[in-house]
């Protein structure tokens, strides 16, 4: 009985110790299972994220090479008419810059190209007529990988002057005292000295004055009139037109006043001895809400902007655009005295009396798209950004 018990006990130990050994089994074939299944999700997370920073990376990488051509764009247009670069004079081709259709960069490519306004209304996209237009940008790395932004920008509409002087007015006066002074549309550029010269602009040229009205003009000597030159054959070079409008100046006006960082003066205004009214690498608009005289040696890049009258002697070198008497209220005259050079644009209003330009000694007034480039590009705004998805 006793060895009976014994044998029993040692049979069942043996098989609780098989079992034993199964369920290791079992449980280590489960365990691998779990690994190999953690080992591979491990793995696909791991590449996934991979790929995922990759195309991150490469992204952010197109987005920063788009956003270089975009600003290449920007100040390429600051310097530069909108028109020359929608009607292709700029760039070879209907809206391209003079870099080109794709440039190399930070080891991809950007596209740039710039589109006219779609609201201007004109029905010409080669022409601008509000002083917008849209640049489109994309960037392209070796992935393949690519953004695009749009960015509309702006300009003051003021790059299309029929002549050197534009007189807006139903009745115009002009005087022309000296046969030392000029006035000229033949495109002409600054050289600052020493020594101080001129050389010819690459621009359209234009007429020497343009009148809107029925004009008087004096001339003493008589030969004076012969320093009034531009594209005409006649001397003087002066022309009738109807351009450009004098609603659009005062809106432009009203516009350009309100811009932020403008100089402002209020009040009858006298500028002397040593005075900066912009530079080339920062043009300046100048606003005097009243009459300015200027004497002594001033110089200055960019829109001037005068009320009443302006009353111009000493040595005053000026690059841009000058307005007088735009606003409706404006008694607008001009007076050009001494050594004063100015290149660029001159626009002369009066809406209560008549226009007035008088000029003597060696005043010099150049028509120049440099100038009038130059000064554009105080007034350059962006408009609006968005990316394009």
């Amino acid at each position: 009985y006793v060895k009976s018990k014994q044998y029993e006990k040692k049979l069942f130990l043996n098989v609780m110790h098989g079992h034993d050994k199964g369920f290791v089994f079992i449980a280590a074939l489960a365990l691998m299972a779990i690994l190999a299944i953690v080992s591979t999700v491990a793995v696909i997370t791991t590449t996934t994220d991979i790929k995922i920073s990759g195309n991150y990376k490469s992204s952010v990488q197109a987005f920063y090479i788009t956003e270089a051509g975009v600003e290449r764009a920007k100040g390429v247009l600051k310097t530069n008419s909108f028109d020359k670069v929608l009607n292709g004079t700029h760039g070879g081709s209907p809206g391209i810059l003079n870099f080109g259709t794709s440039t190399s960069f930070a080891g991809g490519t950007y596209t740039v190209r710039v589109f006219d306004d779609d609201n201007d209304g004109d029905g010409n996209i080669l022409n601008d007529s509000n002083g917008m237009v849209k640049i489109i940008g994309t960037g392209t790395v070796s992935t393949g990988s690519t953004r695009t932004i749009e960015v509309m920008v702006s300009k003051a509409d003021l790059d299309d002057f029929p002549a050197a002087v534009s007189m807006v007015d139903p009745d115009v006066k002009m005087e022309f005292r000296s046969d030392a002074l000029s006035v000229t549309g033949i495109d002409t550029n600054y050289v600052p000295g020493p020594p101080e010269g001129t050389t010819p602009g690459t621009g359209t040229s234009k007429n020497g004055v343009a009148s809107q009205g029925t004009t008087t003009a004096t001339y003493s000597p008589l030969n004076a009139q012969d320093k009034i030159t531009g594209v005409g054959t006649a001397t003087p070079d002066i022309i009738g037109t109807t351009t450009p409008n004098l609603a659009d100046l005062q809106a432009i006006r009203l516009k350009l006043i309100a811009m932020p960082g403008i100089t402002t003066y209020s009040g009858p205004t006298s500028l002397g001895s040593v005075t900066t009214l912009g530079t080339r690498t920062n043009p300046q608009i100048t606003y005097v809400n009243d009459s300015l005289d200027i004497t002594g040696n001033v110089t200055g890049v960019g829109i001037l902007i005068v009320d009443k009258e302006l009353e111009v002697s000493g040595t005053f070198i000026f690059e841009g655009i000058i307005l007088v008497g735009i606003c409706l209220t404006c008694p607008g005259e001009f007076e050009g005295s001494g050594n004063s050079k100015i290149f660029g644009a001159v626009v002369v209003a009066n809406h209560n009396g008549e226009a007035e330009l008088e000029m003597e000694g060696t005043a010099s007034i150049y028509y120049s798209t440099f100038a009038i480039d130059l000064a554009l590009d105080a007034t350059f705004a962006i408009v609006s950004w968005r990316e394009v998805y």
